[in-house]
């Protein structure tokens, strides 16, 4: 006899796997990258996304139509390709979301870059606790834990 299985998804179609706890898709949901009220550059018109290689793996760099707030995707891009991943995190909660640069855009920027570069995790428009400056790092020259 057949078993019915309840799964959920979430609802911005993000690639999030789908699990078998609707309080776990609520939370991702709430933080999701694809989702219009968390004002990311993945759902912003500004939003430049392209590939930097013809590789099989290339990267990807993060831009931004405003140029200010691009500079500063630009300087921290470290940051923001965290661990070596391809692609780059998006900003949470920008000021200039689906906005034109109305000439005071340095001001966000300078708070941007400010949040991205400090130690604290969990910022306004950088909500990520596992920074990459946090995380140990080993090297041939290190000893490994093993």
């Amino acid at each position: 006899m057949p078993v019915a299985i309840i799964k959920y998804t979430c609802q911005f179609r993000c690639g999030k796997k789908a699990t078998g706890k609707e309080s776990v898709m609520s939370a991702h949901e709430h933080n999701c990258w694809k989702s219009p009220s968390n004002k990311t550059c993945k759902t912003c018109s500004n939003e430049v996304y392209e590939r930097d290689s013809d590789e099989y793996r290339g990267s990807y760099s993060r831009g931004c139509k405003i140029s200010s707030l691009n500079n500063v995707l630009e300087n921290t891009e470290e940051f923001l390709k965290h661990h070596n991943n391809a692609h780059a995190r998006p900003v949470f909660k920008c000021a200039y979301w689906n906005k034109e640069d109305d000439g005071n855009s340095q001001l966000f920027a300078d708070l941007l870059e400010a949040e991205i570069k400090s130690e604290k995790e969990g910022t306004e428009h950088y909500p990520f606790y596992d920074k990459p400056s946090r995380v140990e790092k080993y090297t041939a020259e290190q000893n490994l834990p093993f």
